[in-house]
């Protein structure tokens, strides 16, 4: 019984060694370097609203579109924080506000958001299909930074997403997406986590070469943790134990928070087993267990364990190892780690070999092989379930590109109707500008040739006005020579008295004829030349006698007081006084305006 335990240990001794049992602790770092879709967050355990953001909130609560944007800067924070639960009310105040004001940069922050909230509670196969409802809005929005850089956010959470999905040509696209947006915005933050998650990828897909040289270019421009300790990482599984330590040693050097030291002293203990330098393992591994709080982390903590039990089974202390290989049996079952205990229980069984408690193996040996066979079950399981959980993404991408497809349409549509209402807005006023051209030009062209006509129509009356003061002046002229004529005569009739009757006779028809003529003549042509000109001043001035009409007339044709006079056969002051009399039956009051000026009107 005794032999047979001792070949069964050495089977299975050898099949470790054929398996390279180191290896192991190699990929339990990597599986401690994590994707990034936001900035380290801080391991506070409570956490207060900054009393800015409190009052944000309160300040913007009237503005839809305002209150999104407060909203925003808290969830930014809150999920920075990684406060998930905390940041699901303002993520659901976003959403119903989005739905009230349609606004498509507001739903893809949404989408956005609950996609990050579904990737901070492990739930990829949603964050997923939120973030590519998200990226499907966000691509067809204006091209300006803020939808850029949202746009940049959600490449980067997606690459992290399907890389914890182990979906790595979906991940390196979405990585490449996110570098070729930030070569414009230049967020450096975000530029250091995609490039974090490409090194990770590069990791995954075995190509350590690629990541580490990913790693150094980050590192030319800043010295930061990750950078330090995922190059590490990576010369480890190169099996380049001096590159891997002077990294693991900067990396300790640049320790951001004490949550990164245990993982820290973790890899360089890790780094001195590999070099066989045990006593230096030792060391490193009993400072990261010595750490303040080194169990936040049950992962790290139960690789620290079994590291330090192989520390001092290395170092003959069969006894240490068997205590420590089983405190974390202990502690891997409460967490229900299996990879762990069966380690543990390689190291047990062991340590059990070289202290010859043989009694104390089969039972190890018999946990050992059931654990083996439940992880082997537990593998094939979680194999199905990621299959199955690839091929739902694959369903959700081709709904999403549908989904896509569907918004290019709709925004497609929207830019054609958009053009097609421009374009007729353009013709319209095309035309209108013609048409009112073409009216102005021809109401130019109608006040142009009313113009003349008008000008027309002044200089023939003002040419009739001349030719009839010019008829009045002849007849005056005749008038005055008539005058003339009887004057003689009567002179001629006083000195003889021959013919006298005759004579008399002819000085009355003479004056009759001077009389009458000269009237008549006067206000035919007159009315010819102004036919309106009595009727317009009878309806303002209805008490107007035909004395005074017929003086107006005189006066319109800017015949003076002296013709005037002598056409009336009246004497200069008769007239004056006649148009003082008339001033005041037309009303006028302004001693500034003459009875000329007054009549031009009419």
């Amino acid at each position: 019984m005794l032999i047979q335990s001792t070949v069964a240990i050495y089977d299975i001794a050898n099949l470790f060694l054929m398996q390279n049992f180191k290896v192991l602790y190699i990929n339990i770092l990597v599986s401690l370097m994590t994707f990034s879709c936001h900035q380290a967050s801080s391991q506070e355990a409570v956490f207060m609203l900054p009393d800015s953001l409190a009052t944000l909130l309160q300040q913007n609560s009237k503005s839809d579109m305002a209150r999104v944007y407060a909203l925003k800067k808290v969830v930014d924070v809150l999920l920075k924080e990684e406060k998930y639960e905390e940041s699901l009310p303002f993520i659901k105040e976003i959403s119903e506000l989005s739905d009230n004001l349609n606004d498509n940069y507001s739903k893809a922050l949404v989408n956005y958001y609950h996609g990050r909230y579904y990737y901070g509670k492990s739930k990829n196969k949603e964050a997923i299909q939120y973030l590519l409802s998200a990226q499907n809005i966000a691509v067809i929005l204006r091209d300006n930074p803020t939808n850029k850089y949202l746009l940049l956010r959600i490449h980067k959470s997606l690459s992290a997403c399907y890389g914890k999905c182990n979906m790595l040509p979906e991940a390196y696209q979405h990585v490449t997406k996110g570098l070729e947006i930030n070569k414009n915005l230049g967020f450096t933050d975000d530029e250091y986590d995609l490039k974090n998650n490409l090194g990770l990828i590069y990791s995954l897909m075995n190509k350590p070469e690629s990541a580490i040289e990913l790693y150094k270019g980050i590192l030319k421009d800043t010295l930061a943790f990750d950078a330090l300790f995922n190059t590490g990482v990576m010369y480890s599984k190169l099996h380049n134990h001096d590159s891997t330590l002077l990294y693991f040693n900067l990396a300790y050097k640049n320790i951001r928070s004490s949550y990164d030291l245990p993982k820290v002293l973790n890899g360089i203990g890790i780094t001195y087993l590999n070099k066989k330098d045990y006593k230096m393992g030792e060391m490193y591994l009993k400072k990261a267990l010595s750490v303040p709080n080194v169990d936040t982390d049950m992962d790290c903590y139960l690789n620290i364990m079994i590291n330090y039990a192989e520390v001092k089974f290395d170092l003959n202390k069969y006894d240490s190892a068997l205590i420590l290989s089983r405190s974390c049996k202990a502690k891997a079952k409460e967490y229900g780690v299996l990879m762990y205990q069966i380690n543990c229980l390689w190291i047990e069984i062991r340590a059990l070999d070289q202290l010859q408690l043989y009694d104390d193996i089969m039972p190890c040996l018999y946990e050992y092989n059931e654990l083996k066979d439940s992880l082997y079950k537990i593998q094939d399981i979680n194999m199905v379930n990621r299959l199955i959980l690839q091929k739902e993404i694959k369903e959700i991408e081709e709904r999403t590109k549908l989904e896509l497809m569907k918004h290019q349409m709709i925004a497609e549509i929207k830019i054609k109707k958009q053009l097609i209402i421009l374009c007729f807005i353009i013709l319209f006023f095309v035309l209108a500008t013609i048409i009112v051209s073409l009216l102005l030009n021809k109401k130019n062209i109608v006040l142009k040739n009313k113009k003349i006509h008008e000008q027309l129509l002044s200089d023939t009356l003002d040419l009739r006005n001349r030719e009839l003061a010019s008829k009045v002046l002849v007849q005056i002229q005749k008038k005055e020579l008539i005058d003339e004529i009887i004057n003689k005569l009567e002179v001629y009739t006083n000195i003889s008295s021959n013919n006298t009757e005759s004579i008399d006779t002819l000085i009355h028809n003479l004056k009759q004829t001077s009389k009458s003529n000269l009237r008549k003549d006067f206000d035919y042509y007159f009315v010819q030349i102004q036919p309106d000109f009595y009727n317009k001043l009878l309806a303002d001035f209805p008490r107007l006698t035909q004395y005074e009409l017929r003086l107006c007339a005189f006066i319109k044709l800017n015949l003076s007081s002296k013709d005037i006079a002598a056409i009336n056969n009246l004497s200069l002051e008769s007239v004056k006084s006649a148009r003082k009399r008339l001033r005041k039956t037309l009303d006028i009051t302004n001693l500034d305006d003459t009875l000329t000026s007054f009549l031009s009107k009419y």
